[in-house]
């Protein structure tokens, strides 16, 4: 199982990227509260499943989340026993999975998986068309994606 936050959504739609999500994935999960987040309609390869915003769980990510990263995680600690991947860019987020023992990765090494793959060529173009509409890299970790990529 494979769960999106808006944060890594937006920028790939942005930049005309969601095909490289539907080339790796195949199915993406995402909430209600992503949904509404995201502002537009969603592919019909992208799910959207409800989580109980009444859990005390969710009240308490959503005191130090945004309620996009925070009902991700809530759906992928739903779905816990099956090991899901969750694709958050945002560090706080990212910081609250790991400490809760869930998998995670982020936009640019999915990047890096579609260019293994062959869904890309590069790696560092998509990177620049990311930061056109908006997305934020710094420089360090731009370098280490290109590492991964073999593009350095």
């Amino acid at each position: 199982m494979i769960i999106i936050d808006t944060a890594s959504l937006i920028p790939l739609e942005n930049s005309n990227s969601l095909f490289i999500l539907k080339a790796l994935f195949e199915t993406i999960f995402i909430t209600p509260q992503i949904e509404v987040e995201f502002g537009k309609p969603i592919p019909d390869w992208i799910k959207v499943e409800s989580i109980d915003t009444n859990d005390v769980g969710f009240k308490v990510l959503i005191q130090i989340l945004g309620i996009g990263e925070a009902s991700a995680i809530q759906l992928a600690l739903n779905h816990a026993k099956n090991s899901p991947l969750l694709i958050l860019d945002d560090k706080k987020a990212r910081n609250c999975a790991k400490s809760l023992n869930l998998k995670i990765s982020g936009t640019l090494l999915c990047l890096v998986q579609a260019k293994e793959r062959k869904i890309i060529s590069s790696v560092k173009d998509k990177i620049n068309e990311l930061r056109r509409v908006g997305f934020y890299i710094s420089n360090k970790l731009e370098e280490e994606i290109l590492k991964l990529a073999k593009e350095n």
